[in-house]
């Protein structure tokens, strides 16, 4: 299925400008070893990375006891799903790269907001400012908390920077995606089952956070251009063409909270090397052994973890 591309003429310019501001703010990432945790083979830090506005975004650094500074490894930044927070995945660094996992702001983590949200668009954190300018809308804070986190990857003394890839599955999967469109170092993109994708496609059906938005336009019909337009400069298909690294993912037949269509139309923006995989009666969730294939890939590609100990 090819879909059109929504973008307006200032998309490129708009992130554009939202990347420069990302990387010319003063960063300074807090990275606090938990010393009393019962591991001998990982190390776990809490961090703080301030965001634009001065929030404290919270997550997680999870790396093998080995990583140094003279001893660089693979760093994987992992989005969580909406409502979701900030986790202690202790697989990542077992299997010998580094984690970095945040909070999205104002959802099931610890992080809160610097910036007031008015519900404009209902109740649910998808329609915060929505009505205002884009500058003011959620996703443009969680976004660039995320590139920031990013950032902080990239910049970490134990994260070697030629191996940093991004993951993420529903919202995290969809953040991977603008992720991997505006910084261009990033290796891999790996987005599973991603949402803000196709968004007019997704109101149309109400699936998932889009339905909240579709009751709202519902009762209010004269914003409906309005929050298309909005909606174009953070739906996941428009970022698509703009990824260079090689990407993949999976579409599940059975999701009900994000229609496959919606994730083939953006795959099919996608001109990079990519691998949509299908999974007919998959549904909205994590499949570990999706996740341990594509790992195993890249101990085989980058030489570390396993294969690195067994010399292959």
């Amino acid at each position: 299925m090819r879909v059109d591309s929504t973008a307006r003429a200032d998309f490129d310019s708009f992130w554009a400008s939202a990347a420069r501001k990302v990387h010319g703010h003063p960063l300074k990432a807090k990275f606090t070893e938990l010393v009393d945790e019962p591991f001998d083979t990982v190390r776990i830090f809490d961090v703080v990375v301030p965001g634009l506005d001065g929030t404290g975004v919270k997550a997680w650094f999870v790396c093998p006891a080995y990583a140094s500074e003279t001893n660089k490894v693979p760093c994987a930044v992992v989005y969580h799903g909406g409502g979701g927070r900030r986790g202690k995945d202790l697989f990542w660094a077992s299997s010998g790269m580094a984690m970095l996992m945040m909070d999205f702001r104002m959802q099931g983590g610890e992080t809160g907001s610097s910036t007031a949200f008015e519900q404009s668009c209902g109740t649910h954190f998808i329609g915060y400012n929505l009505m205002k300018r884009k500058e003011d809308y959620y996703l443009y804070h969680v976004w660039t908390d995320a590139l920031l986190v990013l950032r902080a990857a990239f910049e970490h003394p134990f994260v070697d920077a030629s191996k940093v890839v991004v993951w993420g599955q529903s919202q995290g999967g969809g953040t991977a995606l603008m992720a991997a469109a505006l910084e261009p170092r990033v290796a891999r993109c790996f987005a599973c089952v991603p949402s803000y994708c196709w968004w007019e496609r997704r109101i149309a059906t109400k699936t998932a956070s889009a339905a909240r938005l579709a009751d709202y336009l519902e009762e209010h019909p004269s914003d409906v251009a309005a929050v298309m337009d909005k909606l174009s400069y953070f739906d996941g298909m428009n970022f698509a063409a703009r990824i260079k690294c090689p990407v993949r993912g999976y579409v599940c037949g059975k999701d009900t909270a994000v229609p496959a269509d919606c994730v083939f139309a953006t795959f099919n923006h996608i001109s990079a090397p990519k691998d949509l995989r299908e999974l007919p009666f998959g549904q909205h969730k994590c499949y570990d052994f999706m996740y341990r294939e594509w790992i195993k890939d890249l101990q085989r590609e980058w030489h570390f973890g396993k294969t690195r100990r067994h010399g292959k």
